[in-house]
C-alpha cells in the first residue's frame, strides 16, 4: 500500500513537471547531481554512526550488567560461607560465641541483600537463568529447613554443591551475554545468514 501511494505521489510529480515544461537539463546537470551524492553520502554516514552510538551505548550497559551480576553471585556465595562458619563456631560453644551469633546474623543479611539482586536481574522467560533461580531456591531451602545452628557436615555438603551448581550456571549465563555484547556490531541478517 505505501508503494501505490508513494508511486501515485511521484506520479503527480513528474506529471506537474512536464505539464509546467520544466526544464530537465537543470534537474540532470553536474552541479545538482555532486550535491545529491554528497547529500546522500552524510545522511549515509549519519545512519551509520547513529547506528553504532546505540550499539556501543546498549553494549556498555550489558557489559555494566555482566560486572554486577558477577559481583552479586559472588558476595552471596562469600556471606554464605562466612554465615555457615559463623554459626558453625556458634554452634560448638565458644567462649564468645554471641560474637559469631552476631557475626552469622551480620552475614545472613548481607547475603539476603545478594540474593535480592540477583533475582532482580534474572529473565526467568531464558532457561539458563530459571536455573539460576531453582538453584537460588534449593540453597534458601537448606538453610531454612534447618534451622540457627542445626547444619550437619551433610547440609553444608549439599550447600556447597549448590554454589557450585550456581557459579557453573552463571558461567554460562555470563558466556552467553558477553557473546550477545560481542555481536551488537553486526546485525541480524548476518547472524542468520551464518547459521545457515
Amino acid at each position: 500500500m505505501k508503494n501505490i501511494i508513494l508511486g501515485f505521489l511521484l506520479g503527480i510529480f513528474t506529471s506537474l513537471l512536464i505539464l509546467n515544461q520544466f526544464n530537465w537539463e537543470v534537474i540532470f546537470s553536474p552541479e545538482i547531481f555532486k550535491v545529491f551524492f554528497a547529500t546522500f553520502l552524510a545522511l549515509l554516514a549519519g545512519l551509520i554512526a547513529l547506528y553504532q552510538v546505540k550499539a556501543n551505548v546498549i553494549s556498555s550497559a550489558r557489559i555494566k550488567w555482566i560486572e554486577e551480576f558477577k559481583t552479586n553471585v559472588c558476595e552471596y556465595i562469600g556471606t554464605l560461607n562466612e554465615a555457615m562458619f559463623a554459626i558453625s563456631i556458634y554452634s560448638k560453644g565458644s567462649p564468645n560465641e554471641m560474637e559469631y551469633y552476631n557475626k552469622y546474623f551480620v552475614a545472613i543479611n548481607r547475603s539476603h541483600v545478594h540474593e535480592n539482586k540477583i533475582r532482580l536481574n534474572l529473565n526467568l522467560k531464558e532457561d539458563a537463568y530459571k536455573l539460576i533461580d531453582i538453584d537460588l531456591d534449593e540453597i534458601k531451602d537448606i538453610l531454612l529447613d534447618k534451622g540457627i545452628g542445626k547444619l550437619d557436615e551433610n547440609d553444608e555438603q549439599q550447600i556447597l554443591l549448590k554454589f557450585h551448581s550456581l557459579a557453573e550456571h552463571t558461567n554460562s549465563v555470563l558466556k552467553s551475554e558477553w557473546d550477545k555484547s560481542k555481536k551488537m556490531f553486526y546485525s541480524r541478517w548476518w547472524e542468520k545468514l551464518n547459521k545457515q
